[in-house]
C-alpha cells in the first residue's frame, strides 16, 4: 500500500528531474544563439526573455522547412511556419520599438 506511493513519488521526481535537463538544455542552446548574435549582454530582463522567447520559436523551423523542401509538407504545415514567422517578427519589432524608446530616453535625460 505505502509501496505504491513511493513509487509513485519516485516517478514524479524522475520525470521532474528529466523535464529540468530538458529544460536546461534548451537554455544552453538558447544561450548559444544569443553568443552567436552577440545579444547576451542585453541589460533589460524582460529584453533577453524577448529574445529567448524568439530563440525557442525558431529552434525547430530549421528541420521543418527541411521538410518543405524535400516536398514532404502539407499546405497546414507550411500556412503554420508562415504563422510563427509572423508572431517572431512582431516580437523582434516590439524589441525594437522597445530598445529605441529606451535610447530615446536616454538620450533626453542626457540633454536635460
Amino acid at each position: 500500500m505505502f509501496g505504491n506511493n513511493d513509487k509513485k513519488a519516485a516517478k514524479a521526481d524522475a520525470k521532474a528531474a528529466k523535464e529540468a535537463a530538458k529544460a536546461e538544455k534548451e537554455r544552453q542552446k538558447q544561450d548559444e544563439l544569443l553568443r552567436k548574435f552577440g545579444v547576451e549582454g542585453l541589460n533589460d530582463p524582460k529584453s533577453v526573455e524577448i529574445v529567448r522567447d524568439i530563440s525557442a520559436t525558431l529552434c525547430g523551423d530549421d528541420l521543418i522547412e527541411l521538410g518543405a523542401s524535400l516536398g514532404g509538407a502539407s499546405e497546414k504545415d507550411l500556412l503554420h511556419q508562415i504563422y510563427r514567422h509572423n508572431q517572431v517578427q512582431t516580437r523582434q519589432n516590439w524589441l525594437i520599438i522597445r530598445q529605441l524608446d529606451r535610447i530615446a530616453t536616454a538620450l533626453e535625460s542626457k540633454d536635460q
